[in-house]
């Protein structure tokens, strides 16, 4: 895989199950930043709990959006 710069974001719609958090979790594992959303607030934020177990040394934050 490519390495980006260390100023990559991503903004990951649908972020916190399925494809969007295998996307999430390959993009930290690159040294992104990444952003996700999604309309539950608490899978938000557990899904960030688990991001940080792969990568703690990324920048990884939730946002709930419909």
């Amino acid at each position: 895989m490519q390495k980006f710069s260390d100023n990559q974001v991503a903004l990951i719609s649908g972020g916190t199950s399925g494809i969007g958090f295998a996307t999430a979790e390959l993009l930290l594992k690159q040294g992104w930043c990444v952003v996700i959303n999604g309309r539950n607030e608490w899978d938000g934020q557990e899904a960030v709990v688990k991001l940080r177990r792969i990568s703690s040394k990324s920048t990884i934050c939730t946002r709930r959006c419909e």
